[in-house]
């Protein structure tokens, strides 16, 4: 006889742990190895060093033409931070409200409702299909706003260098928050993967990977699906919709 807990429709212990004994025999949920200094190693690497690399890639593109050799020449005379992209407050402001109005869309946007897969704790959750929804209707407002003159098509493409900027504030704040939030008030502390060995340096791989199973706010809203399906996703057409604009008006000048 199930139960209902939090925000999640739990089986009893026995049934839970008999899910995950038929589906993977001799395993428990957890982790129950330590990961080599090599595996950690590049779990540091790419924490730290992708959006060093982006950045690397944007600064020889916007001002050498894409050419390495030049940007790396240049650099060694005048220093990295001159072609880096600059801060701007009013980027950072667009792109949090675009988290925003994506969140919005992702709570209340109608949809279909389904269950997803039983978790290893024995929990059941819920989820708003409505993806699909949010994705035309996030286009379609872009592209009448653009015909009525309330933003240029080529928004994003010309602010493109504060939105790495912005992304990368996020993205380190979400991920540190989320860590934060796996220790001291998780949506389901069964369903948390910590590090076997308690030492610092495990820490780093227990980082990269994750702690809890499915961080959520409130029944509905899942931070994986909807960091994973919205605000890059969605955004992906747009920018190449942006940067098609960006290039029909200088061709059109």
């Amino acid at each position: 006889m199930s139960t209902k807990k939090q925000n999640g429709t739990k089986k009893t212990q026995n049934d839970a742990k008999k899910d995950v004994s038929e589906k993977e025999p001799g395993k428990v949920w957890g982790r129950e190895y330590n990961p080599s200094l090599l595996n950690i190693f590049f779990c540091a690497c790419i924490v730290l060093f992708c959006p060093l690399l982006v950045i690397f890639f944007w600064s020889s593109c916007t001002h050498f033409q894409c050419s390495i050799y030049d940007y790396v020449l240049h650099v060694g005379t005048v220093g990295f931070v001159a072609y880096l992209p600059k801060f701007d407050p009013f980027v950072i402001l667009m792109y949090f409200g675009w988290i925003v109005f994506q969140g919005l869309l992702f709570g209340y946007m109608p949809g279909r409702l389904t269950k997803g897969q039983i978790t290893p704790a024995g929990y059941e959750l819920s989820y708003i299909v409505n993806g699909l929804n949010a994705y035309i209707f996030t286009h379609v407002l872009f592209g009448v706003g653009g015909y009525l003159g309330l933003w240029k098509l080529s928004l994003i493409h010309n602010y493109w260098g504060g939105f790495l900027i912005a992304v990368n504030i996020y993205g380190y704040s979400l991920s540190f928050f989320s860590y934060f939030k796996a220790h001291y008030f998780p949506t389901h502390s069964e369903d948390r993967k910590f590090a076997v060995n308690p030492s610092f340096i495990y820490k780093i791989h227990e980082f990269y990977f994750g702690i809890e199973l499915n961080p959520r706010f409130g029944k509905l809203f899942d931070f994986k699906l909807f960091h994973n399906g919205r605000p890059g996703i969605i955004a992906w057409t747009l920018i190449d919709l942006s940067f098609a604009a960006a290039q029909y008006e200088k061709l059109d000048m």
